[in-house]
């Protein structure tokens, strides 16, 4: 995304908010994070005032993305597979093969 990887979102106001991960970039200047809250649910957080939403959704579809491609490899580790990931323009491959 271009940006910087922190722990940390800041809003409108200058409170800072520690997250698991954050991203800022040139369309997210405070930070866009995942955090997991008091119902031990997944949240995007950030201050999104005049950010486009198809950004937001980007983040999201990329987050999705990228565990369930990290969550698929290890369960076939588990099954006894080896497994090789491969970045290809905007999608995620993971191939598995036994020995």
């Amino acid at each position: 995304m271009n940006g910087s990887i922190t722990n940390s979102v800041r809003d409108f106001y200058g409170n800072t908010y520690n997250v698991i991960l954050a991203v800022k970039n040139e369309d997210f200047k405070f930070g866009i994070g995942v955090k997991v809250n008091e119902n031990g649910e997944v949240e995007i957080v950030g201050d999104f005032y005049k950010v486009p939403r198809h950004k937001i959704e980007e983040f999201q579809q990329k987050l999705i993305q990228r565990y369930t491609s990290n969550a698929l490899q290890l369960a076939l580790i588990q099954l006894g597979f080896q497994t090789q990931t491969q970045k290809l323009q905007d999608k995620i491959i993971v191939r598995a093969w036994s020995l």
